[in-house]
């Protein structure tokens, strides 16, 4: 009898559900060797990347100047330092360069490297002004430390420095911009705007005035403001705080509206007035929500975030509160911008909750595109008027610059006589206006040299054309092995934007006389929504038939044949001269609701061939109908993650049975000797399934935190609520 989970050592984040089982135990393929209790809880082990502090001591950096000017080519000054000096070698620190301003033109170019000296505990590296000529407004110079050899890196990896401009304007043009547009009652948090020159700085003081309007109450709400402020000479702008007042009172957020009043002395751009909103800290009873896209403008320029805020009306919360939404709109997850995961959660005692909209560089030409969040609601609270917000991603590719693709023309090819692969390049359109180099990179199983002539990485659409043709010469190499692929992909140049890849497969002629054969599931699931296909492909283990080679196979597992899927014949014919075959489970529509059901195909003995070391697969049918009161569960389906390369690890929350009608928010806790926030991304408490579909994802996601640890756990255990239930663990006896 298995009973509980083993705990090693490892920190773990914990989920737990309780629900009753549908359908027979098999139907969840458990075997003796698996805990039982993976049906409601699982979890998820964080892996340490941090080294040695002893040997490998960790390094800071901070900007001790972070004020340079084109103005006497004043300097800035970052100091990377170690914690303790070392005293047998050099140091030599490894860092990136970041920031608006240019290398070589607004400053002197860095060298990416900075060496602390044997028996010392830091050094400088200095950021110098390049007087331009240009009027322009203030830029930064972000250095980010690396990973390197012989240190690590410590808690403060990144620092800015500013450079101001020398070049002064004849008239001033100033704008207003909330810096920071939040202030708050809780710990007196104070907002903050920013007056500025549009470009170059004051010559002297430069006077300004203002007007101060909105709905929070001076001397109430905030200390009041003076309505005049002083760009001092030889600068580009002056801060203007909004310090919040605690007035004991229960309310919704309160704006402070500064706008900008036009003098002799300057001109007021379109940018005239600029916002804070005061968050309270009272708590309210019954919370309320509103979505405002506080950043509505996201870029592929430089990744320029967009940013919704999910908020209360008044107060702030009791608890942490969990919120469900719903994404939508013309850009598209995962391609032009990172997916989210529609869930958050405004943490206890706070009012608000960011979620960031983070651009993907897709390298495609394309209009500005949109993201809509729309707040779903909940028992947990209310929807405002303003339930929904949108934040538009502009493009950054130049549609002056042609676009090439890849494809393939001969797919597949053989080791047999002098076959050749081919790729083409093409321009989207139009013909080259001069010979036009094209960059690419080959990879895939194949080995060049070996497997295939060797490709040079370079190929020319000539003057006047639209293409180029790149053959794959297949070497014949006497080995009896499987296919291989050579993949080709495209690399952005300086005259040119790419775009995809292509493969080209190449069948091995060695025959293999002694045959052995595979089978695995390449798509492992069948849905009745859409009648969506799984997968089976038998495969040899090398080699290619010499003859059609018929394989047998038996049939099994929960789901019923001429019920549920199409039936299968039991026999499958690799053809003469190839490795493989697939094989089809066609889902049908039942109308019945029922849980999850597999299709095991297992290959069954023959003269004419062998049996592997994968004898059997499994495809799982997902239920498309509907059902009023649905059991979940939930599974580790990635079980490790790790700070090295910030590799995440994963649950999946799905139901045993049907699929849902509406959104499902499924409600659990989490546990583990891993510490959220500083061994991994907080997780919300809430995830939610959409309508339609019977499971979704929960990431876990590492955080470096530069500590050499043992493994830590992070256990996420389901907990009933409203709408459904939680699936109780079997018993099995060994």
């Amino acid at each position: 009898m298995f009973k509980g989970v083993f705990f090693g050592m490892a920190r773990t984040v914990l989920l737990l559900p309780i629900l009753l089982l549908a359908g027979p135990l098999s139907a969840y393929a458990l075997t003796p060797s698996t805990p039982v209790d993976e049906l409601y809880r699982a979890t998820v082990t964080i892996e340490d990347d941090d080294l040695d502090p002893a040997t490998n001591p960790p390094v800071t950096v901070t900007a001790v100047d972070p004020d340079a000017s084109e103005q006497a080519l004043d300097r800035g000054k970052f100091q990377v330092s170690l914690n303790k000096a070392v005293a047998s070698a050099d140091v030599k620190v490894k860092y990136t360069v970041g920031g608006t301003a240019t290398a070589g033109g607004d400053y002197s170019k860095l060298s990416g490297v900075v060496v602390i000296p044997k028996g010392k505990s830091s050094a400088d590296i200095d950021v110098i002004p390049v007087d331009d000529k240009e009027t322009e407004a203030p830029e930064t110079v972000v250095i980010t430390l690396a990973e390197g050899t012989g240190y690590s890196i410590g808690n403060s990896s990144s620092a800015k420095v500013i450079i101001s401009d020398n070049e002064v304007s004849t008239k001033a043009t100033l704008k207003i911009a909330s810096v920071d547009p939040y202030a708050s009652e809780q710990g007196l948090v104070h907002g903050k705007m920013q007056i500025s020159l549009t470009s170059g700085v004051t010559d002297k003081d430069l006077p300004v005035t203002y007007k101060v309007g909105g709905t929070a109450t001076a001397e109430s709400d905030y200390k009041k403001l003076t309505g005049k402020a002083v760009i001092p000479k030889g600068k580009a702008w002056v801060d203007i705080d909004v310090t919040p007042m605690d007035n004991k009172e229960t309310e919704g957020p309160e704006t402070v509206v500064v706008t900008l009043a036009p003098e002799q002395n300057y001109s007021v751009s379109q940018a005239s007035s600029a916002t804070v909103t005061i968050l309270d800290n009272d708590t309210a009873k019954r919370p309320a929500l509103e979505v405002t896209a506080v950043d509505s403008g996201a870029s592929e320029r430089k990744l320029d975030k967009g940013r919704f805020q999910i908020s209360l009306l008044s107060g702030v919360t009791a608890d942490n509160l969990a919120i469900a939404y719903s994404v939508n709109g013309s850009a598209t997850a995962g391609s032009d911008y990172e997916k989210l995961t529609g869930t958050g959660m405004i943490p206890k005692g706070k009012s608000s909750v960011n979620i960031d909209i983070v651009p993907i560089d897709d390298k495609t030409v394309e209009g500005p595109e949109t993201v809509v969040l729309k707040l779903e609601n909940s028992s947990a609270y209310s929807v405002s008027l303003l339930s929904s917000a949108t934040v538009t991603i502009d493009d950054d590719e130049s549609s002056s610059l042609p676009t090439v693709k890849v494809t393939t023309v001969t797919p597949e090819i053989s080791e047999r006589g002098t076959d050749k692969g081919l790729f083409r390049i093409e321009l989207s359109s139009g013909t080259a206006s001069s010979d036009l180099a094209v960059k690419y990179t080959v990879s895939g199983d194949g080995t060049p040299g070996k497997d295939y002539a060797a490709l040079p990485g370079k190929a020319v659409i000539p003057k006047g054309k639209s293409s180029v043709d790149i053959n794959v010469a297949a070497v014949d190499d006497q080995e009896v092995e499987a296919s291989e692929k050579v993949i080709l992909t495209l690399t952005d140049g300086d005259s040119y934007r790419a775009s995809s890849n292509a493969t080209v497969n190449i069948m091995d002629n060695d025959i293999a006389s002694d045959p052995s054969v595979n089978i695995v599931a390449i798509d492992p699931y069948a849905a009745e929504q859409g009648k969506d296909k799984g997968k089976f492909r038998i495969l040899l283990r090398s080699g290619v038939t010499a003859d059609d080679l018929v394989v047998n196979y038996a049939v099994s597992g929960t789901a019923t044949a001429d019920l549920d899927y199409s039936p299968l014949s039991g026999t499958a014919t690799i053809p003469k001269g190839t490795s493989s075959v697939d094989i089809d489970v066609t889902p049908l529509e039942d109308s019945e609701v029922e849980s999850l059901e597999t299709v095991i195909v297992t290959l069954t003995q023959s003269a004419a061939y062998k049996i592997g070391s994968q004898p059997s697969a499994t495809v799982n049918i997902a239920d498309n109908d509907f059902i009023e009161r649905p059991l979940v569960k939930v599974t580790a389906v990635d079980p490790r993650a790790s700070e090295k390369g910030l590799d995440k690890g994963r649950f999946e929350i799905s139901l045993a049975n049907g699929v849902v009608r509406t959104n499902l928010a499924v409600h659990y806790k989490v546990s583990g000797t891993a510490t959220p926030g500083k061994d991994y991304t907080a997780l919300t408490s809430v995830a939610n399934i959409p309508a339609g579909k019977f499971s979704t994802n929960v990431d876990v996601q590492p955080i470096n935190d530069r500590e050499v640890e043992g493994p830590e756990t992070v256990i996420l255990t389901l907990v009933e609520g409203m709408g459904y239930g939680v699936a109780a663990p079997p018993s099995i006896t060994e």
